[in-house]
């Protein structure tokens, strides 16, 4: 899985290369080629870009306690410098929270999420994992 993840985080440059062709006017092409090239990000430069992957994949992000319409694996926009609070909720896994500070404009989490264990009581009073 982190195999993956790494080369969807290697895909980021392409997308950002994609996006190059949509360059505003008031800025040279080059001035944006020349940006991915050394790892920023010029789509907002308030704001940077995170990949964030979870095995297994398909958790919902949830960014300061707002749902977003994502699910890992993902690229999301978070605050640059400010730390910014990410949950990924999965049914049937325990709800993972982090809080991301970087001053990176891209920048990749990886994080594997733990099995929610569920517990019966039987009839004759044992107890059985499921």
């Amino acid at each position: 899985m982190l195999a993956v993840a790494t080369m969807l985080f290697d895909l980021l440059g392409l997308c950002l290369l994609i996006f190059s062709f949509w360059t505003p006017v008031s800025e040279s092409r080059q001035t944006w080629l020349s940006q991915i090239g050394r790892g920023q990000n010029p789509l907002n430069k308030k704001k940077g870009i995170c990949m964030l992957v979870s095995d297994p994949d398909g958790a919902e992000i949830w960014i300061n306690q707002k749902k977003t319409k994502w699910v890992t694996p993902a690229l999301v926009q978070l605050p640059l410098n400010a730390e910014a609070e990410v949950q990924l909720k999965k049914e049937h896994y325990l709800i993972h929270k982090a809080w991301i500070r970087s001053s990176h404009e891209l920048s990749f989490y990886y994080r594997t999420l733990e099995k929610l264990k569920l517990s019966v009581v039987t009839s004759n009073h044992s107890v059985e994992e499921i």
